[in-house]
C-alpha cells in the first residue's frame, strides 16, 4: 500500500507540470535574403521603370485624386475628413467606441509578456480605466497633434498581449501609429490621466496624452489645410529645431506632411508641434531637402517605384510597432506621397480602387497569374488575400511580382504543419510565394484585380 502512495504522489508531481504547462512558442527560421525566383537586379527602381510602357504618364492628376479621395470617404467608417468633425460629439457614440474595442479584446484567448493566460481582474481594471462613468452627455472635441511618434492602443494600457504565447511581434493592444504632425481629434482621458481617446482620419483608439500637443481649433485647421507643404519622401526623415541639425526633434516617415514655411540652403523649414517653456505650440523646424518635396509628387509608374523601393528592406511592424509599418500601412505612406488618401486595413485599401476582376475559387494558380498579367496594371494595382495586401510590380517571363510588407513565408515542415521563415521586412516576390506551404501560393488566395484609378 505504502509503494502505491509513493506511485500515486510520484504521478501527480510528474502530472502537475503538464497541467500547468502553457503551449510553446512556435520555433521560427530565417528566410534567404533574396527570395525564390527574384534576381539582384529587381530588387532596383530602374528594372521595372524599364520595363513599364509609359512610366512618366499621369494615372491621376490633381483633380482626379481629389475625386478619387471622395469616393473613399463616401464609405462609412473608411476615411474621414477631419476639418469637417469638429464642435461636440455625443458621449454615447464615445462610449460604444470604447466598449467596441474592448469586447473585441476579452473575446479572444490572449496571453501576457510572460506566456500567461490574462484574468478576467486585468480587464476589470482596464475598465476602470477607461472612466467611462466621466463621459458626459455631449463631449466638446480637442485638437492635437503628435510632438513624437504616437501609438495608438485599444485599450489604455502599455501592456502587450498576444494570441500566441511569447508571440511579441504582435501585440494585440496595438492599433496603429502615427508621425509627428498628424491631426488628431480627441474627446475623453483615461482615470489615471496618462491616455487620451481620439481618432485620427482613418482609426480610433488610445495616445499617450505625453504624445500630443493640443491647440485652438483653427490652427489646428490651418496646419492641414495650408497649401504651402512639403510631403516626406524618405523611407524615414529627421526633423530638427535649429538649421546646424544639432537640436533633434525625431524621425517621420514616408508620406508624412508639414506646413512649408520656407527655405535655406538644403534645407525646408517648416512647423512643428512643440512643448516647452512657452507652452504647446506651433514652432518653426528643419528637413533636408533631399528628404522631402514640395506638395505633392506627380502620380506617375515611375515615382511609385522610385518611393516604393526606398522603403525596401524597411522592418516590419505589426499595426506600426515601433515606428515601422506593416503592409497596409506600407501602401498606405507610399500613396500619400500623391496625396491619396488609403484607408487603415487591406480589406477597406482593396475596396477604395476599381475592381478589374474578382478571382473566383475555381480559378488555378496559373490561371490567376495569367489574369493578373492580363488585366493588372504595374505600379497601381492592389493585390489583398484575407490579412494582407501588396503591390503589382509587373511580370518577368510569364511571371508577375510583387512588392510588400511582410512578416513570414510558410514553408511546409510535415504532412500536417508548416515551418515559419521570418522575412520581417518589405520585400521583392513573386505571386507564388508560399508555394511550398500546406495553403498553397499566396496569389492562390489574393481577392481581387483592385486598381488605383478612377
Amino acid at each position: 500500500m505504502k509503494h502505491i502512495k509513493y506511485y500515486l504522489l510520484a504521478l501527480m508531481l510528474l502530472g502537475a507540470p503538464l497541467l500547468m504547462a502553457q503551449p510553446k512558442p512556435e520555433t521560427l527560421y530565417t528566410s534567404p535574403l533574396l527570395l525564390e525566383n527574384v534576381s539582384q537586379a529587381m530588387l532596383r527602381p530602374g528594372y521595372w521603370i524599364s520595363r513599364h510602357p509609359s512610366p512618366d504618364a499621369i494615372i491621376m492628376n490633381d483633380k482626379e485624386i481629389e475625386s478619387f479621395n471622395a469616393s473613399i470617404r463616401k464609405r462609412r467608417g473608411s476615411v474621414s475628413h477631419l476639418p469637417n468633425l469638429t464642435g461636440n460629439i455625443s458621449g454615447n457614440t464615445i462610449r460604444n467606441g470604447i466598449n467596441q474595442g474592448l469586447n473585441l479584446l476579452k473575446n479572444m484567448r490572449l496571453f501576457d509578456e510572460k506566456g500567461e493566460r490574462i484574468p478576467s481582474s486585468f480587464w476589470n481594471n482596464i475598465q476602470a480605466n477607461c472612466n467611462l462613468k466621466a463621459i458626459p452627455g455631449t463631449i466638446k472635441i480637442r485638437y492635437a497633434l503628435p510632438l513624437a511618434f504616437a501609438d495608438q492602443r485599444i485599450a489604455p494600457t502599455e501592456v502587450q498581449l498576444n494570441k500566441k504565447v511569447l508571440d511579441y511581434e504582435f501585440d494585440e493592444l496595438q492599433n496603429s501609429g502615427f508621425d509627428i504632425g498628424t491631426p488628431l481629434l480627441i474627446y475623453h482621458n483615461s482615470a489615471d490621466g496618462k491616455w487620451a481617446y481620439g481618432s485620427s482620419a482613418i482609426t480610433s483608439g488610445w495616445f499617450r496624452l505625453s504624445d500630443l500637443v493640443f491647440l485652438d481649433v483653427q490652427s489646428w485647421k490651418d496646419y492641414q489645410q495650408t497649401q504651402d507643404f512639403v510631403v516626406i519622401t524618405a523611407a524615414q526623415a529627421d526633423l530638427w529645431k535649429d538649421a546646424s541639425r544639432t537640436d533633434y526633434v525625431g524621425a517621420a516617415r514616408m508620406g508624412s506632411r508639414f506646413p512649408l514655411l520656407g527655405e535655406e540652403e538644403g534645407k525646408y523649414i517648416i512647423s512643428l508641434p512643440v512643448r516647452d517653456e512657452e507652452g504647446q505650440r506651433l514652432a518653426s523646424g528643419y528637413i533636408l531637402k533631399q528628404d522631402a518635396h514640395p506638395k505633392y509628387l506627380p502620380y506617375t509608374a515611375r515615382n511609385v517605384y522610385e518611393l516604393a523601393f526606398r522603403m525596401l528592406n524597411m522592418p516590419y511592424g505589426w499595426a506600426d510597432t515601433n515606428g515601422n509599418t506593416d503592409c497596409s500601412s506600407y501602401l498606405r505612406q507610399l500613396f500619400s506621397c500623391f496625396g491619396i488618401i488609403l484607408p487603415r486595413n487591406s480589406a477597406e485599401q482593396e475596396k477604395s480602387g476599381k475592381i478589374a476582376h474578382r478571382f473566383t475559387g475555381k480559378e488555378s494558380a496559373n490561371a490567376r497569374n495569367e489574369t493578373l498579367i492580363k488585366k493588372g496594371k504595374p505600379a497601381l494595382t492592389l493585390l489583398r488575400r484575407p490579412g494582407h495586401i501588396t503591390l503589382y510590380l509587373g511580370s518577368v517571363d510569364g511571371r508577375a511580382y510583387i512588392i510588400h510588407n511582410t512578416w513570414a513565408e510558410r514553408v511546409k515542415d510535415t504532412n500536417s504543419s508548416n515551418k515559419i521563415q521570418v522575412i520581417n521586412r518589405v520585400v521583392v516576390s513573386d505571386v507564388f510565394i508560399g508555394n511550398k506551404s500546406l495553403q498553397g501560393p499566396m496569389i492562390q488566395h489574393f481577392t481581387s484585380i483592385s486598381l488605383l484609378e478612377l
